[in-house]
Parts: structure tokens; C-alpha cells; sequence
């Protein structure tokens, strides 16, 4: 699963409760002229470590900036709360799951009333190895015996 796609499906659940008729979703680097209510959202790779050959244990903040139309702390923290519960343990993201780690937010901006939530998720991929090594059609073996002696 790639890091788009793992962002991709955490939008997708986001508009579930939070619809794009209503809300607007926009990534970063928007910076004026947006509409509210909106999300502003970031998914930054925390660690993308290998467990062996084969697998690779990956973490990812997603971060979400909630504008709302009218400051009112109440609405923000109505929102947070639907966020939490949406997300809940993971999130399925097509025939695969993203684990949710940690849950976290804050108030931000000059007047502290913007709210800054941040999902910290995980999930485990399959390292793809490609080798242009021709495949071993016949294996010879010559078995040799030593006595005891």
C-alpha cells in the first residue's frame, strides 16, 4: 500500500462524516483563498522500517487543520470527537487496514482556535524484490560418502 493511497482512503473516511458538499478538503500547500468550513490535511511519513526481507513496518502522521465557518469551541470539539470515533482502532482502506497508533489534537493560530488534530497510523507492507537473474532450470548433485573409519 502506497503512502497516496494510505492518505487517499484516510479522505475517503473523512467524507463519510464530513461531506464534500459541505466541507472542502485541501492538501498544504493552499495557503489563501479557501472556502469554510475545510479540512487541510497532511499524511508525512514517520518511519518506514524494515522487518526483514520481506516486510517493511511503516508509521505516518495524518495531520488535519480544521477551519470552521464561525469560531465556536463547542462545533470544533464536536468535530474532534467525530474524527476519534470515525477513525477508531483502523481505518479499511480498500482489501487492506491501517492501524490507528495515537490520536492527538490542539488549538492553534493567533487567537489558539483553530484545532490541530494528528492521527499517528500504521501498517505493514510487502517489499517487492526484482531480480533479472535468469530462473535455474536443472540442478545437478554429486553425493560423495566417507566412511568411518
Amino acid at each position: 500500500m502506497t503512502v497516496t493511497e494510505v492518505k487517499r482512503g484516510l479522505l475517503l473516511k473523512m467524507q463519510e462524516a464530513f461531506p464534500k458538499e459541505t466541507y472542502k478538503y485541501y492538501a498544504m500547500e493552499v495557503k489563501e483563498g479557501f472556502t469554510r468550513p475545510s479540512f487541510f490535511t497532511q499524511l508525512k511519513p514517520v518511519s518506514m522500517e524494515p522487518c526483514n526481507y520481506n516486510s517493511r513496518s511503516n508509521q505516518a502522521a495524518f495531520y488535519i487543520t480544521y477551519f470552521q465557518k464561525t469560531i465556536d469551541e463547542a462545533e470544533a470539539l464536536d468535530v474532534i470527537q467525530k474524527l476519534r470515533d470515525l477513525f477508531g482502532l483502523y481505518v479499511k482502506i480498500g482489501d487492506r487496514a491501517v492501524k490507528i497508533l495515537d490520536y492527538d489534537y490542539e488549538f492553534s493560530g493567533k487567537e489558539k482556535n483553530i484545532a490541530e488534530i494528528t492521527v499517528d497510523v500504521g501498517w505493514m507492507d510487502r517489499i517487492e524484490h526484482k531480480t533479472d537473474a535468469p530462473v535455474i532450470e536443472n540442478v545437478e548433485l554429486e553425493q560423495k560418502w566417507r566412511s568411518r573409519a
